[in-house]
């Protein structure tokens, strides 16, 4: 598993570089561009674990059954190599899970008690659903309910106006289901620099977003910018909750709205589709570059038996039949061993005698084995079985 996990973290980072790159080269600057390039990207990283999973490694051929015979029995005891590494690996990267996973999951938690508890206030924009708690320092949006301070009774009416224009857009384009996403990328590869500065990516540019919605709303850029450091605050009191202001993003979106110029407002459909296939075209190269074939001693040394079948089995595996009739023959078949061992295809290459019925009595015998897989990725190998009849002196058939 920490193979596919390692694999995947490292071609979501592939693909981080090289959208950032592309975004360089490109001088993209529209914080709407960028949010949505970037939110393509992480959920292509979500995704690159399945992806990995599927990529099937082809090894080169190696001979893993030499003959239907009683010597198959033999190789079924070799023992499985130890991993004590591996394992102590694998409990340090659930510990990071869990830990990441309880952070998120305990925000969620908590931001869904804080709504409930809250009480609904009277604003005129009745499209939103604005609560007011004394719990919260400064305006937040939780999904899609925006709860307020206490203070915000105070509030004149161009301040209010500013904070709902902020957070009906944080609601229109889903940022906190967006972040929602993100914090879990974080905590499925929270091993990866490279994800925790997408996450804080993400974070800021959806407050330029809903900033440039609310300048304007209000149409002041200097009024709008007086709310923010009015409104500021140190750290959020809610983990899974988006922050009108926190202190750690102020610096990136007040340099942004003191720029000179207009600020981007809405992007097009043809651009949203352009950047999503970019974003797919750059993760399905990174994909297939990253399926390289096991060489023939990497596959072999990976691979062992586990589990082989029995001489009863062998023998019920010969079709009746063809025992009479004396017929012998060999299919070669192409297995895939999962992680775990278990051989989850089997595809049938060249039977001869064709047409026999040795096909599947073939598939039966390789069903029948498992293996202890040390790369634990998919691996693609072949496997030839032989059916022989074994004569000894006496004249009698030995299966």
């Amino acid at each position: 598993m920490l193979t596919f996990i390692a694999e995947a973290a490292i071609r979501g980072s592939a693909l981080i570089v090289a959208v950032w790159v592309l975004l360089q080269l490109s001088r993209t600057r529209d914080p709407r561009a960028e949010k949505l390039a970037w939110t393509w990207v992480m959920a292509a990283s979500l995704a690159m674990p399945l992806l990995t999973w599927s990529t099937v490694v082809d090894a080169i051929p190696f001979q893993i059954v030499p003959s239907l015979t009683v010597s198959m029995n033999r190789i079924a005891d070799l023992p499985p190599e130890s991993h004590l590494l591996g394992a102590t690996l694998l409990v340090v990267y659930f510990l990071g899970l869990a830990t990441f996973a309880a952070r998120l999951g305990v925000g969620l938690f908590m931001g869904a008690r804080l709504r409930r508890d809250a009480r609904r206030a009277l604003v005129r924009e009745s499209d939103l659903d604005v609560r007011v708690s004394a719990k919260v320092p400064s305006p937040v949006s939780f999904g899609s309910t925006v709860l307020l301070p206490t203070c915000s009774v105070s509030w004149n009416a161009r301040t209010m106006q500013a904070v709902l224009a902020h957070e009906r857009e944080h609601i229109r384009s889903r940022d906190g289901y967006r972040l929602w996403l993100a914090s879990l990328c974080r905590a499925i590869f929270w091993f990866n620099p490279l994800v925790h500065w997408l996450h804080r990516r993400l974070t800021v540019l959806t407050e330029l977003t809903s900033d440039a919605i609310a300048v304007v709303v209000i149409g002041d850029r200097a009024a709008y910018v007086d709310v923010l450091l009015q409104l500021a605050t140190g750290a959020s009191s809610l983990e899974a909750g988006s922050p009108m202001a926190t202190r750690s993003t102020l610096p990136r979106r007040l340099r942004e709205l003191l720029a000179p110029g207009e600020l981007p407002v809405r992007l097009s459909a043809k651009r949203k589709a352009a950047l999503g296939s970019i974003v797919l075209v750059l993760s399905a190269l990174i994909v297939a570059c990253g399926a390289k074939p096991v060489t023939g001693a990497a596959a072999t040394s990976a691979l062992h038996v586990r589990q082989a079948p029995t001489i009863e089995q062998l023998k019920s595996f010969y079709p009746q039949r063809l025992r009479r009739q004396h017929i012998e023959g060999m299919v070669l078949v192409r297995i895939t061993i999962d992680a775990s061992g278990r051989v989850v295809k089997i595809r049938i290459i060249k039977e001869s005698p064709a047409g026999v019925g040795l096909g599947r009595a073939a598939e039966n015998v390789a069903r029948a084995y498992s293996f202890n897989n040390s790369l634990h990725r998919p691996v693609m190998t072949t496997m030839p079985i032989k059916f022989a009849l074994q004569h000894p002196p006496s004249g009698r058939l030995r299966l």
